[in-house]
């Protein structure tokens, strides 16, 4: 059974959610504007940029994510590292509850 894409993520999932993405970010080379830019073209209902900062910064004001959102973020990171022969690094969301 697959997991429902609009369900929010858990306080720890959105943390692991936060790290997985920062990680991913850091080593990509991009910014959040890249990274955003390659969600919406993913999916035209992306994050919007001052929502996507604030939760990379993890802050306590941030919109949790939903299962989907999560997905489109770390899809646009990997997309870029399979861009660059470097595999799939960031966390999808069903790997996020084991941490």
């Amino acid at each position: 059974m697959s997991e429902d894409p609009a369900r929010r993520l858990s306080p720890p999932e959105q943390r692991a959610a936060a790290e997985a993405l920062r990680a991913g970010l850091a080593l990509s080379g991009l910014d959040v504007g890249d990274l955003w830019r390659a969600s919406i073209a993913l999916d035209q209902d992306a994050v919007p940029p001052a929502e996507l900062h604030r939760i990379l910064q993890s802050r306590e004001d941030a919109v949790r994510l939903t299962a989907h959102e999560h997905d489109v973020l770390a899809q646009a990171l990997n997309d870029h590292f399979v861009e660059r022969g470097d595999g799939h690094p960031v966390r999808y969301s069903t790997e996020l509850r084991y941490f």
